[in-house]
């Protein structure tokens, strides 16, 4: 079998990753139905190892070295020590998913180098997931059916469906940077479906990051000359259609919107209340002396702390609050890194292709 074939079919499971964990999830069910995405996952690590081991053993091409996931794994390496000296119990789950996609990342940029990355299978799982996701998104809100296995929430003993589709916001924030890697004659209408089903669930964050970097996307790609820009008129027609859209799903959910507004200052409601916990962790991390300002805490130290003061532990609400408590210094240097980085990427690439 070809490097070719291994990699597409990475890929392709891979994209079947949202889709399977739909019905069978980690953290609900008994042992038996875990079995499944456990599986499914050590497949996937086997095929990556097998891509990355490949492409290291052969001489054919030259190894070319990517800053950022150098720096990733510098961060990775961070978070691995800090386990060692971490004071409570330490959940690894948030280790092994980044080292997970890390390795795809490995793969991915491997198979590209050598010629043997199939770009329209990657295109298409990623429309797969990302139809997927508003799919679940507008069958709950809409038509008030959801697809899926239900989730209970511990703390009411009810199912917490609603809140799994507010949180599914954060997926299309994560596959719609990937799909505007490729030119596509739909990418309009996937957009407006990508924001309308945005608004359904209304992840805050999540719809003002994608609305941000909606912004910053279309005022750097104006600044580059080549074909496919339209007229004045269509991109006011465009922006008019955006527009109307949200206003109608705003329409369509405001009961939830309303709601979700609302809870802002709530002092118990997760992802609210922020300026409580924030100073609380905060507060703790200015208690700490010596070499502990450093290296922070340990890795994955934020809930069980915070979990003090709420009836449920919950994570900082910030990656850089988060990382400042967990790895200190160090690791806030290291994620200041990464973001400018990415940063210099971005203009670099604008300059670029003017």
């Amino acid at each position: 079998m070809s490097l070719r074939k291994i990699g597409s079919l990475l890929i392709l499971l891979i994209g079947f990753n949202a889709f399977l964990d739909t019905f069978f999830t980690f953290e609900r069910g008994n042992f038996t139905i875990r079995l499944v995405p456990y599986a499914f996952k050590f497949l996937q690590l086997f095929l990556m190892l097998v891509i990355i081991v490949y492409f290291l053993s052969q001489r054919a091409v030259k190894i070319k070295t990517e800053p950022l996931f150098l720096i990733l794994l510098l961060f990775i390496g961070d978070m691995m020590v800090s386990i060692a000296y971490a004071g409570d119990t330490v959940n690894p789950t948030d280790l092994a998913r980044m080292i997970f996609w890390v390795l795809a990342g490995f793969s991915v940029y491997f198979l590209r180098q050598a010629d043997c990355l199939d770009e329209k299978v990657l295109f298409r799982a990623i429309l797969f997931n990302l139809g997927w996701v508003c799919l679940r998104i507008l069958a709950f809100k809409i038509f008030h059916v959801w697809i899926g296995a239900e989730v209970r929430n511990d703390e009411t003993g009810g199912f917490d469906n609603d809140g799994v589709v507010n949180n599914l916001g954060y997926s299309l924030v994560w596959l719609v940077p990937l799909f505007l890697l490729f030119e596509s004659k739909i990418r309009f209408p996937v957009l407006l479906t990508v924001l309308f089903s945005m608004v359904a669930s209304f992840k805050r964050g999540a719809l003002l990051g994608l609305i941000l970097g909606f912004l910053v996307y279309y005022l750097l790609n104006r600044r580059v000359p080549g074909k496919g820009k339209g007229s004045l008129s269509a991109d006011l027609a465009r922006g008019l259609s955006v527009v109307g859209l949200g206003g109608i799903g705003f329409l369509a959910f405001k009961d939830h919107i309303v709601a979700r507004m609302d809870d802002i200052g709530g002092d118990k409601s997760l992802g609210s209340g922020r300026g409580i916990f924030y100073q609380i962790v905060l507060n703790h991390y200015e208690r700490f002396v010596g070499m502990k300002k450093i290296i922070g805490a340990g890795f994955f130290q934020v809930m069980p702390m915070l979990g003090l003061y709420y009836e449920n532990a919950i994570p900082a609400h910030s990656d850089w609050l988060e990382t400042l408590y967990d790895q200190g210094i160090v690791g806030v240097s290291i994620l200041a890194s990464i973001h400018l980085l990415l940063i210099y990427r971005v203009l670099e690439a604008a300059v670029k292709r003017r």
